[in-house]
């Protein structure tokens, strides 16, 4: 497996955790595929979400691209399509519901840390 295609592994991974974190208000889902500053951002998320009394459903269309990389880093360039939506926090209820289609253009660094890609912090474009 070429490093592009263990970082879009790792990449992807990271968004099946962050997708729990948010749905069910606990960002130690992520953590293992975090790093601190990361890990930082997702908690603060989660403290808005559960301030709100909603958690998130996160659906999202990926299309990633791996713009740089080494043995031990890696920058993702992710252009999404969104269409998450809040939920219930306790009953995740509804399961289905029409989101925004807005497009999000989100750079993500990524470090090998122990055999481990994990993403170290993320940027927004505007």
């Amino acid at each position: 497996m070429s490093i592009e295609d263990e970082v879009i592994e790792s990449y992807l991974a990271y968004w099946d955790r962050y997708a729990a974190a948010v749905l069910d208000l606990n960002a130690d889902l992520v953590a293992e595929l975090a790093g601190p500053e990361e890990l930082a951002r997702v908690q603060g998320e989660v403290e808005m979400l559960r301030a709100q009394g909603v958690a998130l459903r996160v659906v999202v269309e990926h299309n990633p691209v791996v713009v740089e990389s080494s043995e031990t880093t890696a920058v993702v360039y992710d252009e999404m399509t969104n269409n998450s939506f809040y939920v219930d926090p306790v009953t995740k209820e509804p399961p289905e519901a029409e989101g925004t289609g807005e497009m999000l253009k989100d750079t993500f660094f990524l470090e090998k840390v122990d055999g481990q890609w994990t993403v170290t912090r993320s940027v927004r474009q505007q």
